[in-house]
């Protein structure tokens, strides 16, 4: 019994180290089920970046783009940033994008969190949080979320660690 409890534990914990979610709900899977599938095109969204300008996904076809889903309360993201700016110093020149999408509540904590990371690719935001239409749509219940997509705007990968991407990215670089 003793030997049943301990393996519980240890299996809890581990999930809680692979996503976070706003309501400390626990994660179990290693890539996070969402609504989108690899191979499928990715679904359009617009949103504002932190100059307030309005970005489509769309936009960005003909590139490799990578689309990360996170939050400045999220501890797991948040030691996740810096893999993603050295990704991003990495392959900017080769052409790699990269739009990093808040589910915060507030502007401040996002922005604040974009300059203590100090995070030079481009972010988003929609302070609807889990219940904005581009969560929603991306199937979001935890983060981080990475999704690596193809010139034609299909998905490759659906993961919630960096590594994960970069060894993606490094096939096609």
């Amino acid at each position: 019994m003793k030997l049943y409890k301990y393996i519980l534990i240890l299996t809890l914990s581990i999930s809680l180290l692979n996503s976070c979610k706003k309501d400390d709900e626990v994660e179990k899977t290693e890539t996070p089920e969402v609504a989108v599938k690899i191979g499928a095109l990715a679904p359009e969204f617009n949103l504002a970046d932190t100059k307030g300008n309005f970005h489509q996904l769309s936009d960005f076809r003909g590139d490799y783009v990578v689309i990360d889903f996170w939050a400045a309360w999220c501890g797991i993201c948040r030691k996740e940033n810096p893999k993603m700016q050295a990704l991003h110093e990495k392959y900017k020149d080769k052409g790699l994008k990269i739009m990093g999408i808040s589910l915060d509540e507030t502007k401040g904590a996002w922005e604040q969190a974009i300059s203590d990371d100090q995070l030079t690719y481009l972010h988003f935001g929609d302070q609807d949080a889990f219940k904005s239409e581009v969560a929603i749509t991306y199937g979001v219940t935890g983060i981080p979320l990475m999704l690596l997509l193809n010139p034609e705007g299909k998905i490759l990968t659906i993961t919630n660690k960096v590594d994960n991407i970069e060894a993606q990215v490094e096939k096609v670089y």
